[in-house]
């Protein structure tokens, strides 16, 4: 339980880096929304790897478990499209349609990360 809560934290905080460094540039510097987002993704995305990595899972970050991390939220992309998908096809309301997804993409994510990407024993 420990580990899962550390998890959510870890997303807690590349969700406020991601909000912060969005906001910093198109605010602050006048960078346009566009490559704002991407700047605020992949630090963001750098803050989860490493977080997940030393905090949660207690892996060394090494190149192995970078690319399988990298794989599973390729994942979790995909199982947010089709999870939008499905919702808007049966015609879900999108209040529902979001929490629905925003709570069982990250526990799915959870459950990848630790059996796959910073699985006990997998190569790295």
């Amino acid at each position: 339980m420990k580990r899962l809560l550390r998890f959510g934290l870890t997303g807690g905080l590349a969700t406020a880096v991601h909000l912060g460094v969005a906001l910093a540039l198109v605010s602050g510097a006048g960078w346009a929304l566009w490559p704002a987002n991407v700047i605020a993704y992949l630090s963001a995305l750098l803050v989860s790897y490493f977080g997940h990595a030393l905090w949660v899972f207690g892996q060394r970050p090494l190149a192995g478990n970078f690319m399988r991390y990298l794989l599973v939220n390729s994942v979790s992309l995909l199982i947010i499209s089709a999870l939008s998908w499905l919702a808007e096809h049966f015609s879900l309301d999108h209040r529902l349609a979001v929490v629905l997804i925003a709570t069982s993409v990250p526990l799915s994510s959870y459950v990848l990360h630790s059996r796959y990407t910073f699985a006990p024993g997998a190569r790295q």
